[in-house]
């Protein structure tokens, strides 16, 4: 029977409370050479919240000393989401989206770094009027600078690419792909699918290039849009959907 030791202890008692740290759970295993010791409560604190929580609250990381991060789940999305919102982190984003767009298309990668295209981006006025406009906006998904490419022909160059906000390179490949122009200049959406997004009135509002680019414009799941497309639910987020004819 293993012996169970709880590194979250608190005792109600008239002196207080006392807590038992895991460091000693671990010291205790080394020391008794009892590898049947096994831990069914352990916390940790936050280095940025400064709460305290569970430990499946933090992701691992082999480099730390306990394998987990110093930063809990929470306050880790909200640094990603902060950093995503500063010029780096926003370059960051374009570029691995372009090295992932480029392997779903067959095509070569980018041919240019991500330092290369940090400098050359800093060197364009328009990408710093559009930054200052999105930050404006409040982080307007539809105003966030984005990088289309001129020709669905050719990978990622400079002499290939061009700046615009959001909104502009999605409807602009929407309707690459209604005229057939991603799909002749091979471009694999993976299977994904257009789909138009309909008021409760039936009205439509818009057409997205694909699922989960309507869930992540409206803020929803993907699958529970997916799911109306195929008739196995009536709305998602207050919202009709269809698959684009």
């Amino acid at each position: 029977m293993k012996l169970i030791i709880f590194t979250y202890l608190i005792l109600v008692a008239s002196s207080g409370f006392l807590t038992l740290d895991e460091s000693i759970v671990s010291d205790y295993a080394a020391a008794t050479n009892n590898s049947e010791i096994t831990t069914e409560v352990i916390m940790k604190i936050c280095t940025e919240c400064l709460s305290q929580k569970e430990l499946t609250e933090f992701y691992k990381h082999k480099q730390t000393k306990d394998g987990y991060r110093s930063v809990c789940k929470d306050c880790n999305r909200i640094l990603v989401e902060d950093y995503r919102k500063t010029k780096d982190g926003l370059i960051s984003v374009l570029y691995s989206s372009q090295k992932y767009a480029s392997i779903k298309r067959n095509q070569s990668l980018p041919i240019y770094t991500k330092s290369e295209l940090t400098e050359w981006l800093n060197e364009q006025p328009l990408f710093h009027k559009l930054y200052t406009e999105w930050v404006l906006s409040g982080y307007d998904t539809f105003l966030k600078p984005s990088i289309d490419r001129k020709s669905n022909l050719l990978s990622y160059t400079f002499e290939n690419i061009k700046l615009m906000v959001w909104q502009e390179n999605k409807n602009n490949a929407y309707e690459d792909m209604r005229t057939g122009k991603l799909k002749n200049s091979g471009f694999l959406y993976g299977g994904l699918k257009a789909v138009s997004q309909y008021s409760l009135g039936n009205t439509l509002i818009q057409n997205h290039i694909s699922v989960s680019a309507a869930a992540k414009e409206v803020g929803v799941v993907p699958s529970n849009i997916s799911a109306c497309c195929s008739g196995r639910q009536k709305t998602a987020k207050d919202f009709i959907w269809r698959y684009s004819l």
